[in-house]
């Protein structure tokens, strides 16, 4: 065995080392899970207010203001955030702001829009009324101060 090929199997080593535990972790990762998908509540579950009392009216306990922030580098580099407000008044009108901001180049952009909600067989049913859109349903659950909506986590701000 001439020192060169010595040298690339001994290099190789700790390759198939890490090319193991990488795959170790990976099966371990998978059995781990129950299915693809979104990992979240049940659903259907109306409302769950101060955590376990799910006999309080989610159509009082919805109403308000809900918001959420996402904060993420994109694939230029650029750290970026966005910023979800869900805002449901109690006549059923509903309101979403989005401001997604460019932290890195400090510019922004806002999206409004209207929507009218209510609650149906376990979901919130969203139709956006400008532009108008086909009925949404949405599972949620309300814990305390916290909104999971679609899978998302909103903190309540009023």
């Amino acid at each position: 065995m001439s020192p060169l090929s010595a040298v690339l199997s001994l290099a190789v080593l700790p390759f198939r080392r890490v090319a193991a535990a990488c795959a170790a972790l990976l099966a371990l990762g998978l059995a781990s899970c129950d299915g693809l998908g979104p990992v979240g509540p049940e659903p259907n579950q109306l409302a769950a207010v101060g955590g376990t009392d799910t006999s309080a009216d989610p159509n009082v306990a919805l109403v308000g203001t809900w918001h959420r922030t996402v904060l993420f580098v994109d694939e230029f580099g650029n750290s970026r955030a966005i910023e979800t407000t869900w805002r449901f008044a109690g006549d059923g009108s509903a309101v979403r702001t989005i401001v997604t901001t460019n932290l890195t180049l400090q510019t922004s952009e806002v999206e409004v829009v209207q929507a009218r909600w209510r609650i149906q067989e376990g979901a919130i049913v969203l139709e956006f009324t400008d532009p108008l859109s086909a009925p949404i349903f949405v599972d949620f659950v309300i814990i305390g101060d916290e909104l999971i909506l679609g899978g998302e986590l909103f903190t309540r701000i009023t």
